[in-house]
């Protein structure tokens, strides 16, 4: 018989175990939701935060394709940039709406080494409707000023600007051009 000392080999597999484990654990106590796909588009890992943004539980997906779980992303931007990342091996950010979760999700994949992909994606309704509702806001307001013969004007404290609409104009004879729009003037 012969004898072979494989305390390196064990001590080695041991620290790529605790390394799994901690980059497993890592993976699920961030906000984002992250998924892994191999290069069939297999799904190989979820975290709690994917779980909970797709309606679907881990053990249902893993080692599932993720176009026969999810049909109704196929033609969409998921699926196009998803393809591009991989044929192109660069990352790709986007915005998109998702119909079956009635959600807008932000996107970021990062392409692997071996073909396949890494997705983190975060719900962001609440911030788009937020940003649309700010925007509406800013344009009624807008409609206002320009119906108005009154004087209004705005002043950012931070940056020392003034704005002020046509009735300023009007009312105190000084068009836009003709003053800096700061507090001096």
């Amino acid at each position: 018989g012969s004898m072979v000392d494989v305390t390196a080999r064990r001590e080695a597999e041991q620290e790529a175990s605790r390394l799994a484990e901690q980059l497993g654990n890592t993976l699920e106590s961030i906000a984002d939701a992250v998924f892994t796909l191999d290069r069939h588009w297999r799904f190989t890992f979820m975290n709690r935060e994917a779980e909970r943004q797709l309606s679907r539980p881990r053990e249902s997906l893993i080692g599932r394709v993720i176009w026969a779980e999810f049909p109704e992303s196929v033609g969409t931007t998921f699926e196009i940039e998803a393809r591009r990342a991989i044929e192109q091996q660069k990352t790709v950010e986007f915005e998109e709406f998702f119909p079956p979760r009635r959600a807008w999700f932000s996107v970021r994949a990062y392409p692997s080494e071996q073909g396949g992909l890494t997705a983190y994606f975060q719900n962001v309704t609440r911030q788009r409707e937020a940003r649309e509702e700010a925007r509406t806001s800013e344009e009624r307001f807008r409609l206002l000023a320009r119906a108005t013969n009154d004087a209004i004007w705005d002043w950012d404290i931070t940056t020392n600007v003034l704005w002020w609409n046509e009735g300023f104009e009007t009312l105190f004879g000084y068009r836009r051009e003709e003053i800096e729009p700061t507090t001096r003037s």
